[in-house]
């Protein structure tokens, strides 16, 4: 019988990032056991939201499709299409 993984909201991934913000005194380890989740699971989260932090510092990029330029991303869009 196989284990089905535990599904975790958008809040609780963004909470469990800001814990480990505000708790620099802890190790990423010691803030995974304390939120009950993995040390990798915490560790790609926390990867996640930096890579979307870095494609939102880039300017824009747009392509151009029947003479009309269309903004590419944002950050709803960028968190979303991570499964963040």
């Amino acid at each position: 019988m196989s284990r089905k993984k535990p599904h975790h909201t958008k809040q609780f991934k963004l909470d469990a990032i800001n814990y480990r913000k505000a708790h620099p005194d802890l190790t990423q380890v010691e803030c995974a056991k304390n939120l009950g989740i993995g040390v990798s699971t915490l560790a790609r989260w926390e990867a996640q939201i930096m890579m979307a932090i870095f494609l939102l510092s880039v300017p824009a990029v747009t392509i151009q499709k029947n003479k009309e330029k269309l903004p590419v991303s944002n950050v709803s869009c960028e968190i979303h299409r991570m499964h963040l």
